[in-house]
């Protein structure tokens, strides 16, 4: 029953996956190119540090250089994708169960 679910969903994995992917690939390059130093990537820290509806919704910073500071601005997008994709796998089966 897995393995067959599995295979219905394949290609829907495959679109959420690569979009997910293509969205991390193309945030590390955007990053870099508006954020390329570590003086400015320091002071948009401070700044949402300060704000405390940010740091609710993107947590505490980890450090400025390029890899954390991603994972700083990036981690509520994903995290949205990711409940999106559930969510519509979920209605999907759930819908599909109740009409056979």
């Amino acid at each position: 029953l897995l393995r067959q679910r599995l295979r219905r969903d394949l290609w829907q994995f495959v679109i959420w996956i690569g979009g997910t992917s293509m969205l991390a690939a193309f945030t590390v390059s955007a990053v870099n190119g508006s954020y390329g130093t570590e003086t400015d990537r320091v002071n948009l820290l401070a700044t949402a540090a300060a704000n405390p509806v940010i740091m609710l919704f993107r947590g505490l910073p980890s450090g400025a250089d390029l890899g954390a500071f991603t994972g700083f601005l990036i981690l509520p997008f994903l995290a949205m994708m990711a409940a999106f994709m559930s969510s519509f796998m979920a209605v999907r089966h759930t819908r599909a169960d109740e009409d056979a």
